[in-house]
């Protein structure tokens, strides 16, 4: 039994019952053997390779993080964001939080035809994990969505219907996806999601991380100014994203030099300041003199910052998914 099988329209409520019975205690079986699997992944995070327990296999693609496949199930390791596409580690875990979310309303929405596999999302020690059950899937099953970020989109018109029926419950507006005229088409869902036609008959989607729409993009960073007083408080303000350095030195009183524990993670001080500034040193690793700015670059917002499902269904257009890509 798959997660969303139907209940037949005629089904008694003993009948339907007896179903929604039995797949609560399928899924409640699977939450409770991935989490004892995810557990020992993470805790194995830091292992050497050739003495974990669960060795990660290769399925291509890093952006996910590391891969396992264990009991028929398929587990992502949410670790550094090893291709910067989220500005670090938080905003890969805020993505993968958004791929539950988005196979959940696409549960929600019970539409007969449409299946989604069974998952949940574990945290662990400061670690997050992805665990998936493994479906009926083969290289040629994908029907509707793009594997490769566009460079070809699939579409087939059985699987386009019942995305459009979806679509019209979750508010997502139609558009054009597709890097190339020769590939584009029109969806009603993220360019990188998957529909797949499985080696069984049915229909399963799946890469949902980004079906909801992205909030607008802020043209300002978040700043906080660190006096090295260690009685004076924190100042905190808004630098634009266009011209932040002349901005920062100006804030500073002249020249600021940087120092970044990270591409996404700068301090600032006066070239010229002699004391330690305690309180900026720690928070950046390393000794910094004088008063000192501290911000960070957020990247790919619009891969993780999401409007919530109730304010796109709420919205008087329907908004599309792909907004800001």
């Amino acid at each position: 039994m798959t997660k969303n099988e139907q209940v037949r329209d005629d089904a008694s409520p003993t009948e339907e019952l007896n179903k929604t019975t039995d797949l609560y205690a399928l899924y409640m079986d699977f939450v409770s053997m991935a989490t004892r699997i995810a557990r020992v992944i993470i805790s194995e995070a830091h292992t050497p390779p050739d003495k974990k327990t669960i060795k990660s296999i290769d399925v291509g693609g890093v952006a996910g993080g590391e891969k396992f496949l264990v009991e028929n199930v398929f587990f992502k390791l949410i670790t550094a964001d090893v291709l910067g596409l989220y500005g670090g580690e938080e905003g890969a875990m805020k993505a993968a939080s958004h791929e539950l979310n988005g196979l959940r309303e696409y549960f929600h929405c019970q539409i007969p035809g449409l299946r989604t596999p069974l998952m949940v999302m574990i945290d662990y020690r400061g670690y997050r994990c992805l665990a998936c059950s493994c479906l009926p899937l083969g290289k040629n099953t994908l029907s509707y969505g793009s594997p490769d970020g566009g460079k070809t989109v699939a579409k087939d018109p059985d699987i386009a219907a019942l995305m459009i029926e979806a679509a019209k419950k979750l508010n997502l507006k139609p558009h054009i996806v597709g890097r190339t005229a020769l590939v584009q088409q029109e969806l009603v869902a993220p360019c990188d999601i998957e529909v797949h036609k499985g080696k069984d008959g049915l229909t399963y989607v799946l890469d949902t991380a980004r079906v909801f729409p992205p909030q607008a993009i802020s043209p300002t960073y978040r700043a906080v100014y660190i006096p090295v007083e260690l009685h004076h408080p924190f100042g905190y303000f808004s630098v634009s994203k266009n011209n932040w350095k002349a901005e920062i030195a100006a804030k500073l009183g002249g020249g600021a030099v940087g120092a970044s524990r990270a591409d996404w993670d700068v301090m600032c001080s006066p070239k010229d300041a002699t004391e330690i500034n305690h309180r900026a040193s720690q928070l950046i690793g390393r000794a910094v003199k004088g008063p000192a700015v501290y911000f960070r670059i957020r990247k790919g917002q619009h891969l993780y910052e999401m409007l919530r499902p109730e304010l796109v269904r709420s919205n008087p257009v329907p908004l599309s998914s792909d907004a800001y890509s």
